[in-house]
C-alpha cells in the first residue's frame, strides 16, 4: 500500500507522537499507521447486522494522535476512524480489510494500530487484549503447504486455544467481505494419533461444528465460514481445490 506525501508526513507525525509509548508491557513502541484505502469513509457496525465491533466512541476528540493516545489505554482496540470535523474517534477491536461496506464520510481518516515486533508493513495484525499479531493469507493452499508458508516465515499456523481467540478472529473474519465467505486453515491436526497444536501443545479447547470431525482420513483443520468459524476436520496434503483454503499465520511476541 503506498502512501501519497501527505499521507505520509501526517503518519510519520503520528508515529513519532507516539514512539514513547508502549503498546504492551515490555513490547516495542506503538506505531499507528494511517490506511489511505479506507480515506473518506467509515464503518459503524459491520455488514450492517453483524456483531458490533466498536470498542469506544468519542466526540470532541481534537486531533488524529489524540484518538491514538485513547487508543492506547484500551488493550481491546486495534484500528480507529477519525473525523476531524465534528471531533469523532470511532474506536474498532479488529482491522477491517476493506470500503465495500463503508459509509462516505469526508474527511475521515482510518488507523491500525502495530508496533516493531508485530509489523503492519509485512501484513500483521495486532491484538494486544489477547497478546495476538497474526496474518491473514488470501490464497487457496492445502493445509500442509499453509503450515511450510508460515514456518518458512518464523511463524506458525494460528492457535485458536480458547473462547476469546476465538471470537476476536470470528469477529475479524466476518468483519470484512473479503474474509466473511472464506474457510480458514488454523494450525491443529491429528497427524500423530492425537490432537496437537504446531508447537506440539495438546489441544485441550475444541470447538467443532455439529458432526464435525466426520472423517477419520481428514486429520486438519479449518475455521469454516458456513459454520460461523468452527472448526471442520479437512485433508491435509490432497483432495484438489476444493481441499484448497486460505490461511492465518500466528507471530509469537
Amino acid at each position: 500500500m503506498q502512501l501519497d506525501a501527505p499521507s505520509l508526513l501526517r503518519t510519520l507525525i503520528l508515529m513519532v507522537t507516539l514512539l514513547a509509548t508502549s503498546a504492551t508491557p515490555g513490547a516495542s513502541s506503538a506505531r499507528f499507521y494511517r490506511l489511505s484505502f479506507m480515506d473518506d469513509h467509515i464503518i459503524f457496525t459491520p455488514g450492517g447486522n453483524l456483531e458490533d465491533t466498536t470498542v469506544a466512541q468519542r466526540f470532541n476528540v481534537t486531533s488524529s494522535s489524540q484518538c491514538a493516545a485513547e487508543c492506547l489505554t484500551m488493550e481491546s482496540c486495534s484500528s480507529f476512524f477519525y473525523h476531524r470535523g465534528d471531533g469523532l474517534c470511532l474506536m474498532h477491536s479488529v482491522l477491517f480489510l476493506g470500503k465495500d461496506e463503508a459509509s462516505l464520510k469526508n474527511g475521515t481518516t482510518y488507523w491500525q494500530l502495530t508496533q516493531d515486533d508485530c509489523p503492519s508493513g509485512e501484513g500483521f495484525v495486532l491484538y494486544r487484549e489477547l497478546g495476538l499479531c497474526y496474518k491473514y493469507h488470501d490464497q487457496l493452499v492445502y493445509w500442509d503447504t499453509a503450515e511450510t508458508t508460515c514456518n518458512a516465515t518464523g511463524t506458525s499456523l494460528l492457535k485458536v486455544d480458547t473462547p476469546d481467540k476465538f471470537r476476536h478472529m470470528y469477529l475479524f473474519l466476518r468483519g470484512s467481505t473479503a474474509t466473511r465467505a472464506k474457510h480458514v486453515s488454523i494450525g491443529a491436526s491429528e497427524k500423530t494419533g492425537s490432537a496437537l497444536w504446531r508447537d506440539g501443545s495438546d489441544v485441550t479447547w475444541f470447538n467443532w461444528a455439529d458432526n464435525e470431525p466426520s472423517s477419520p482420513t481428514e486429520q486438519c483443520v479449518n475455521m469454516g465460514w458456513f459454520f460461523s468459524f468452527k472448526w471442520n476436520d479437512v485433508p491435509c496434503s490432497s483432495g484438489g481445490t476444493i481441499a484448497q483454503y486460505n490461511f492465518i499465520c500466528q507471530k509469537d511476541i
